[in-house]
């Protein structure tokens, strides 16, 4: 016994959806709508600055006062505490020190000769005198907020 089966035209396709058309439509529009919400709920911003120190002895790891360079000093709780009264904020300082990060800026042919020192096993110490501060912004934080917390 053969079994004949009917054929779909693109024709009855596009007919099947015209007749459902007000499914398709508030179909198209709530996922849309959740597609919006799923992508502002997981952004996030980052913001980053960078900072010289243009004293001659950083490169030696001190400030001119003959003071020890502790570049963390720049997000200690005092520093962000004040920045945070200054914007405004009702931040946890933690909270907002936990999201920054500092990664000093190495040139290329120091971080060549720190390497080879590596690989001799001799020690090689460089204090660079640049560095990124970045700050992560949780969801619900704007572009804005990000910068004027750097």
């Amino acid at each position: 016994m053969v079994k004949v089966m009917n054929k779909i035209t693109i024709y009855d396709l596009i007919g099947y959806i015209f007749k459902h058309k007000w499914f398709v439509f508030i179909f198209v529009i709530i996922t849309t709508i959740c597609g919006f919400m799923l992508i502002n709920s997981t952004q996030t911003y980052t913001a980053q600055a960078i900072i010289r120190f243009n004293e001659l002895n950083t490169s030696d790891g001190y400030l001119s006062q003959g003071k020890k360079l502790d570049v963390y000093e720049i997000i200690s709780p005092r520093v962000i505490s004040e920045a945070l009264q200054t914007m405004g904020g009702d931040d946890n300082v933690e909270d907002v020190r936990s999201k920054c990060t500092i990664v000093g800026i190495i040139p290329d042919d120091v971080q060549e000769i720190k390497e080879a020192n590596q690989k001799e096993g001799t020690e090689f110490v460089y204090y660079p005198n640049s560095y990124i501060i970045s700050y992560n912004a949780d969801q619900g934080k704007s572009l804005e907020y990000a910068r004027d917390i750097v």
